[in-house]
């Protein structure tokens, strides 16, 4: 049997996943189990649905405090990748139960010293994942999972940067946090711009030499 070139993808990402050192959402095992989520959906192939839970569960009793918070790497992609899934009927649980851990040492960092705004590490991709679980749990009907204190303190924070940056995917995604605590609207749809990679860019060639992952990696390449 001879594969085509996507096919000899997926089974390179499922033979060299187990390698990878990384959890996280856009270089780590995140990312991977989600593209697997979405391959099972498409191909309706159980072996991937199988695969990708495993790497989920590998990536849930690895989380430990000393985890970074940001979304390339860290707390916050891992919790938005959890969102994502449950969010998208590929995993049934409850996303507050999950994730008391990250939420718990996301709130124990002080907001207010934050100096980074960015996607990748810092405030950006923060709110990106607060705002999805928030959804989450609106969805699932139960208690919001961030307390009072840590909410408004973020609220002042944002204020602070928006104010000097009216422009960009930052005031976007802040505008809707400072919408909804201020006037309770809530407009998040969850959707980020996380697979940038395409088939027709790859070079057989260079297999070894890519990344596995959603940033740049065979995981992006293969879900678009």
């Amino acid at each position: 049997m001879e594969f085509n070139l996507k096919q000899r993808l997926i089974h390179h990402l499922m033979l060299n996943s187990g390698f990878c050192k990384e959890l996280g959402l856009l270089e780590g095992k995140m990312g991977i189990a989600i593209t697997f989520y979405l391959l099972s959906k498409e191909t309706d192939n159980n072996t991937y649905e199988c695969f990708a839970g495993d790497l989920l569960d590998e990536v849930l009793n690895k989380l430990n405090k000393r985890m970074p918070i940001g979304l390339k790497s860290g707390l916050s992609g891992i919790g938005w990748g959890v969102e994502y899934l449950i969010q998208n009927n590929f995993v049934e649980a409850d996303s507050s139960d999950i994730c008391i851990e990250i939420n718990r040492s996301i709130m124990l960092s002080d907001i207010r010293r934050v100096s980074d705004d960015s996607f990748e590490t810092g405030l950006q991709g923060l709110l990106h994942y607060i705002l999805m679980h928030i959804k989450g749990c609106k969805i699932q009907k139960s208690k919001c999972p961030f307390d009072q204190t840590y909410l408004i303190e973020l609220y002042h924070k944002i204020k602070s940067i928006n104010n000097t940056d009216n422009e960009g995917m930052f005031c976007n995604v802040s505008t809707q946090y400072i919408e909804f605590i201020e006037k309770g609207i809530f407009e998040y749809v969850g959707e980020i711009d996380i697979a940038k990679n395409s088939l027709a860019e790859f070079d057989i060639k260079k297999i070894e030499s890519y990344p596995l992952g959603l940033s740049n990696g065979l995981s992006s390449i293969i879900i678009n």
